[in-house]
């Protein structure tokens, strides 16, 4: 025997891209941080908090910076290599001094 009819309204969630000019001063301090031959940027195929945020920020440059791959990201036996956050970690604190040095 089956039980009721379910119905499911599932909204999506249709968001502008997020983009910044890597010329901007923010992605050029990022840059900076992360060292010689570590990244340049590039664009994601994926959505972000940046989206919502960006808006809510009047058009804020934003970069996505993190440990972890992208693959493994939501996933059930999602894991970061520990020596990968730590290295994260030195990024933020380089980033966080040079960009709100008075």
């Amino acid at each position: 025997m089956l039980g009721p009819a379910v119905h499911l309204d599932v909204p999506l969630a249709d968001m502008a891209p997020v983009g910044t000019d890597p010329e901007d001063p923010f992605v050029q301090c990022v840059l900076a941080c992360l060292g010689e031959g570590m990244a340049a940027p590039i664009g994601l195929p994926y959505f972000t908090d940046a989206s919502v945020l960006q808006s809510a920020y009047g058009g804020c440059p934003t970069v996505i910076l993190g440990p972890g791959e992208a693959s493994q990201a939501h996933q059930t036996d999602e894991f970061c290599p520990v020596e990968k956050i730590a290295e994260a970690a030195l990024i933020y604190q380089r980033l966080i001094e040079r960009w709100c040095r008075p």
